[in-house]
């Protein structure tokens, strides 16, 4: 009966499982919408304006703006990944986008040519018939569109960079697995995961880099990306196993896979995902990997600090717990110990 009633329960909490697991990646999905993307606007403070304002008609909350000088500046922001795009106005109206910063979000920053061209026509035939010449006299413009950052042309739809966070998870999850289960003792957890990290960081960027050829990068720097990104989600929850035993062992797996994974940024950039959580996901080793994976491969002079540094805080934590495990261990293995015996008591009466 016990048994029965064991069977039915894991029967019943397995579809519960795979339901959650079901919710968390789709949702980005189902509900994500574009809103603030970060924009510079090149132009006049009163052209900047009236360009504000007309998209926010068309499409309220779309774009965060920022001024730029120019479109040196304007271009220097997108390479440093300060700004997503950038909009050009003046007698050589241009749109910037970066198809390495993320196709859909360069993808609505160049559509937003044609609106911007018909905007453009409508003001200078506005101001012909103001200077009361005819509309056949004023010339077309057309906002050209020019992609500052473009994907390498071995890997046109950037499946590298989208799928760098599967190494991350599912290769932390099963190195920390088979370190955490296959090993009894936390010192012997904390040697395996000494030498797991690198070596998966090498062999992942050997797949990555030299049999897909998806990295522009190159093997090591692509290396060095990896075996921080898998060092951070596989120290943290073998160390969680071996302060809490199984149950940290799961709840490990869980923060990298649910929480993580949906809310990377790569399936649904993180503009798209409702707030906060978009913003959240960034601080999770999935994101933070793929962010530098982003800016090693395609942006040199962008800033990395942010991203490295997340991925040094979850290797930190997770070998605080393993270290705290180890101590935990020695203590209960001292306390189980049986006490020495009295030499005293061992001579004959």
């Amino acid at each position: 009966m016990q048994n029965a009633k064991k069977a039915l329960t894991v029967g019943i909490l397995a579809p519960l499982a795979l339901t959650l697991f079901l919710l968390a990646f789709l949702w980005p999905m189902a509900t994500m919408e574009p809103r603030d993307i970060s924009t510079a606007v090149v132009g006049e403070p009163q052209q900047v304006t009236q360009i504000q304002n007309a998209l926010d008609e068309k499409k309220p909350g779309l774009l965060k703006t920022q001024p730029a000088a120019d479109r040196a500046e304007a271009e220097r922001l997108i390479q440093q990944r300060e700004v997503s795009g950038a909009i050009v106005l003046g007698q050589e109206p241009e749109v910037l986008f970066t198809s390495a910063a993320g196709l859909p979000q360069a993808n609505i920053i160049k559509n937003l040519s044609q609106p911007l061209s018909e905007m453009a026509n409508h003001q200078a035939k506005a101001a012909a018939q103001a200077k009361g010449l005819p509309e056949s006299k004023v010339p077309s413009v057309e906002v050209k569109a020019t992609d500052v950052a473009p994907l390498d042309s071995r890997d046109p739809q950037g499946t590298g960079i989208n799928v760098s966070i599967l190494p991350v998870a599912i290769g932390g999850m099963i190195g920390a697995a088979l370190i955490s289960f296959t090993l009894q003792k936390n010192t012997q957890r904390l040697l395996a995961f000494a030498v797991y990290a690198p070596l998966g960081g090498l062999l992942v960027s050997w797949v990555f880099s030299g049999v897909f050829d998806l990295l522009p990068a190159g093997f090591w720097t692509s290396a060095g990306v990896f075996t921080l990104g898998i060092a951070a989600s596989s120290s943290f929850i073998v160390g969680l196993r071996a302060l809490f035993g199984t149950a940290g062992f799961g709840l490990g797996a869980l923060a990298i896979m649910l929480i993580g994974n949906p809310l990377a940024g790569t399936m649904a950039p993180k503009e798209f995902i409702a707030k906060p959580w978009g913003a959240v996901g960034q601080f999770f080793p999935n994101a933070a990997t793929a962010s530098l994976t982003r800016s090693a491969n395609y942006f040199p002079i962008a800033s990395i600090s942010a991203e490295v540094w997340i991925l040094l805080a979850w290797i930190a934590v997770g070998l605080c717990a393993l270290t705290a495990g180890i101590v935990k261990e020695r203590k209960q293995s001292q306390h189980e110990s049986p006490a020495p015996e009295d030499p005293n008591q061992l001579q004959p009466a």
